[in-house]
């Protein structure tokens, strides 16, 4: 069964980057499959770190600043929620990313399981509207929708099955549409280590389920980056980056990409050993945009400036 998923997964990271972008108007938008039979990385970054910008605003700023891809944040209060577009702009946002060449490969949820039959229902409604959402945006390939799970990583043994039930439910959303619907493993969550994400995919056996991978949990878990992302990478089609670090009277904190102590060079390098096509994305933690002085333009800029010399290198070095 790993094996069939791991397939998909894979299949469906190659999918964004060798799609026409927006079907209605190819050109600027287009992210062609490469000349090389080399893999490709693409950088974005996420408007859950931009909540105080409108949405046509973090498009021009991240497309001026050289990200490839946008991932938009559906929570409620953002700019960017399905609410929010549907007031100031959905068109605008379409046209906005035709101009600018920006790709939306991911769409991010927070939908929390567990929690009842009502809550569930809630979860399913609002994944079949962000699902609707992705095929809406009308890219030859749609984004996948993300959510984490919740939960308390004490609860696995008691949960799991539950857990399975919910989002198998989440997966015939994704089928039914063909979008792929990811969960992301979080630190202190039910889902905190690869080997519990990979056998939740196994009991839900249906492909349109898959993972997002984020170090950064896995860091303050006490794991290493390259037996995690070997581990989860063939089913892991979406890729976001921060970094953590664990404080010394108790708690964790996440930081900003190149201020904790993970290596993006030997990250960007499994990745393309491993031929991973598609994005690396950047989330800013609440922790950070929450910050009064908190400036999402700059931080953009920053992670930016620190990321691409790194994958350009590695790129460069096949």
């Amino acid at each position: 069964m790993r094996e069939v998923l791991g397939a998909a997964a894979i299949a469906s990271g190659a999918c964004i980057l060798a799609g026409d972008g927006f079907s209605e108007e190819k050109g600027k938008n287009s992210l062609p499959s490469t000349a090389s039979d080399h893999p490709q990385i693409r950088l974005g970054f996420g408007t859950y770190g931009m909540k105080s910008l409108a949405a046509v605003d973090s498009v021009k700023h991240c497309a001026a600043i050289g990200y490839d891809g946008l991932e938009l944040c559906l929570i409620d209060g953002w700019p960017t929620s399905l609410d929010q577009l549907a007031k100031n702009g959905l068109k605008e946002l379409h046209r906005a990313l035709l101009d600018s060449g920006l790709f939306v490969p991911s769409l991010l949820e927070s939908l929390p399981c567990l929690r009842g039959k009502a809550a569930h229902q809630n979860n399913l409604n609002r994944m079949k509207t962000a699902v609707e959402f992705a095929r809406d945006l009308k890219q030859e390939y749609p984004p996948v929708v993300q959510s984490i799970v919740g939960g308390r990583s004490s609860d696995w043994g008691m949960h799991k099955n539950q857990l399975v039930a919910e989002l198998s439910d989440w997966a015939e959303i994704g089928q039914q549409m063909g979008v792929t619907i990811c969960f992301k493993p979080h630190a202190s969550h039910l889902v905190s280590r690869p080997d519990q994400a990979l056998w939740v995919l196994e009991q839900v056996g249906n492909s349109s389920l898959q993972l997002v991978y984020d170090y950064s949990h896995f860091y303050l878990e006490g794991l290493q980056l390259e037996s995690t992302l070997e581990a989860m990478l063939p089913n892991a089609p979406y890729v976001q980056i921060k970094d953590s670090r664990r404080n010394e009277g108790g708690g964790y904190q996440y930081l900003l990409p190149g201020d904790g102590m993970t290596d993006y060079q030997a990250m960007f390098r499994k990745l393309i050993e491993s031929g991973y096509r598609g994005f690396v994305n950047v989330e800013v933690s609440s922790m950070i945009h929450r910050q009064k002085d908190y400036e999402p333009i700059a931080t953009a800029q920053r992670c930016y400036d620190r990321l691409r010399p790194i994958l350009s290198r590695s790129l460069n070095a096949l």
